[in-house]
């Protein structure tokens, strides 16, 4: 027999921006590393997840100092799910050339960036 507990949040007015904050900053993280996967692989470069988050953490302080606002997890582990979803995708790509259709209806492929919906 299965059970399940269902767990509400209910955040007050300080927590709520802080979850938007973080959300926000992990959708930024995840976007940009995209972008930067992509170039790195198209200049013949072997782009990693601990490479980009390493120059992304080099960049935090001068570029993205609101970065610092929220936990670095929420940083990390953005960036720590592209390179998951780049290793499912080359996995596919091995596998055999089949059309897999997700959950939304539409054929699994490239990573697509991430959108506030």
């Amino acid at each position: 027999m299965r059970v399940a507990h269902k767990i509400a949040l209910d955040p007050n007015t300080t927590q709520r921006s802080y979850f938007v904050r973080a959300s926000g900053t992990a959708r930024f993280a995840y976007n940009w590393a995209l972008g930067a996967w992509k170039k790195q692989y198209q200049a013949d470069r072997k782009p990693s997840e601990v490479c980009l988050r390493r120059q992304l953490n080099a960049r935090k302080r001068g570029q993205y100092p609101w970065m610092f606002d929220v936990t670095k997890c929420a940083v990390q582990e953005a960036i720590i799910d592209l390179g998951a979803a780049f290793r499912g995708q080359l996995a596919l790509d091995v596998a055999q050339k089949v059309r897999v259709i997700n959950c939304h209806g539409g054929y699994l492929g490239h990573p697509a960036h991430r959108t506030r919906r």
